[in-house]
C-alpha cells in the first residue's frame, strides 16, 4: 500500500512539475498578445486546461498599423516581457 501511494505521490508531483511549466509559458504568451490588442476567446466547452485562443480584432490590426508607421520595433526581453521602442 505504501509503495503504490509512493507512486501515485511522485506521479503527481511530475504532472504538477510540467502542468506549471507549460502554464508559465502560457501566461507570457498569453500577456504578450493581449498587449498587442488581441482578443481572449473563451476556451471550447469550457474545458479547463486547453489551450487560450486569440481572436484578431480591428484593434489588433489599428495597433499593429500604428507600430508600423511610427517605425517602433517588438524587443522581447529575458522574461518574456514586450518593450515596444
Amino acid at each position: 500500500m505504501k509503495r503504490v501511494a509512493m507512486i501515485l505521490l511522485i506521479g503527481l508531483i511530475t504532472a504538477s512539475l510540467g502542468a506549471n511549466l507549460i502554464t508559465q509559458n502560457e501566461a507570457l504568451v498569453s500577456a504578450a498578445l493581449k498587449e498587442l490588442r488581441f482578443e481572449s476567446q473563451p476556451t471550447k466547452g469550457g474545458v479547463v486546461g486547453a489551450p487560450p485562443r486569440f481572436r484578431v480584432t480591428k484593434q489588433t490590426i489599428e495597433h499593429l498599423d500604428k507600430l508600423m508607421k511610427d517605425g517602433k520595433a517588438i524587443e522581447i526581453q529575458a522574461n518574456g516581457e514586450l518593450k515596444i521602442r
